[in-house]
């Protein structure tokens, strides 16, 4: 199935994904028609207007930004944010802020074939979804008065038919409180690496590799003196520190992943990842280098995704079992583990 889409009728998705809360049964009533004042738009800055204006004015997602959908200048997209997490605001700067968005949203002007599910593009959101840790990916796309919302996750897509979401807007308004009402991790959040924030005990501990290591040598190709000693086992190359400088920079999200181990738990604190392999299905492998939060050391995690089968041997005890026979030219093990994140899914990650 990997690589395949499956089309599903537009209630049936949110029946599957969005159920109603156990405490609720039936959503909110409303009245009047929140897009009566959407169908004369065409542009997509027009459709994203009259879009935001309508969720922001009658408060369809409640628990979501007071602005319902950010706009940036790349392109007319948007995405919803929670606007109960203190210490990760809704962004204000018309920048997309893709790990913390929620559920994003994508406009385009109100032609048939701007549908990517309809002309055989390539509709996978590939820059929102390397850039966080997901499950699985919802998005909806609003081509003029038509919506329709996918989701992505290792194997492939899931899309709603397109409905007119001004005439059927009961259903729409419905969905979208749905959404709303929904925890981060059923809208498909990895739950398992831990967001860290300035007032978490670990995020200022990420700012340490950036200090100058005292046996840090330089990583490129020269020719050693005779009375050169020969670099310590314990020595780091100036390129791995600024690999690890750059994943934290420029205001980058911080996790800490948490890898059991031996009958404790260890703490590998990342930023941006240093390679991502590209869109939503396959394994979805990631690098980064990370700052070992027991030995103080920077390492290498490596982050996949594999079927979570009986006869698929873990990498993790590959490399281990090539350690034990002494094979020159294997990375080093320091620990792995298979996490299971939900029923059914499972990820590797192995330490370097």
């Amino acid at each position: 199935m990997a690589h395949k889409g499956v089309r599903i009728p537009f209630k049936h998705f949110a029946d599957v994904f969005w159920p109603l809360p156990e405490d609720v049964t039936e959503p909110p009533i409303l009245t009047e028609n929140p897009f009566s004042k959407a169908t004369a738009a065409t542009l997509e800055q027009n459709v994203a207007e009259a879009f935001r204006q309508a969720v922001a004015e009658h408060n369809l997602t409640p628990g979501m930004d007071d602005n319902g959908v950010k706009e940036h200048k790349i392109e007319v997209d948007g995405a919803f944010f929670r606007d109960d997490v203190p210490d990760i605001p809704g962004p204000t700067d018309n920048r997309p802020h893709y790990p913390d968005q929620v559920v994003p949203v994508k406009f385009e002007r109100g032609y048939t074939v701007n549908d990517p599910f309809s002309d055989g593009a390539d509709p996978t959101p590939a820059a929102e979804s390397r850039k966080a840790h997901r499950v699985a990916f919802f998005v909806f796309v609003i081509v003029g008065n038509l919506c329709r919302i996918t989701r992505w996750d290792r194997s492939g897509a899931t899309f709603t038919v397109s409905i007119n979401y001004y005439e059927k807007w009961r259903l729409f308004c419905e969905t979208l409180w749905r959404m709303s009402q929904c925890s981060d991790e059923q809208l498909g959040r990895d739950p398992t690496p831990v967001r860290t924030s300035p007032r978490h005990l670990l995020y200022p501990v990420m700012d340490l590799p950036a200090q100058t290591h005292p046996e840090e040598i330089d990583h490129m190709e020269r020719p050693f003196a005779e009375d050169e000693p020969s670099p310590s086992p314990f020595a780091r190359f100036h390129c791995v520190r600024d690999l690890f400088c750059k994943s934290i920079s420029n205001g980058a999200p911080r996790y800490a992943l948490e890898v059991p181990h031996e009958g404790t738990v260890r703490h590998f604190l990342v930023g941006n990842a240093a390679f991502k392999a590209r869109g939503m299905t396959g394994r979805a492998t990631r690098g980064f280098v990370a700052y070992d939060a027991k030995t103080g050391e920077l390492v290498w995690v490596k982050d996949s995704w594999r079927a979570d089968h009986l006869c698929v041997q873990h990498e993790g005890q590959i490399l281990q079992e090539l350690n034990d026979a002494n094979v020159p030219y294997v990375p080093t093990v320091l620990c792995y583990k298979t996490v299971t994140c939900v029923a059914g899914l499972s990820v590797d990650t192995a330490t370097n």
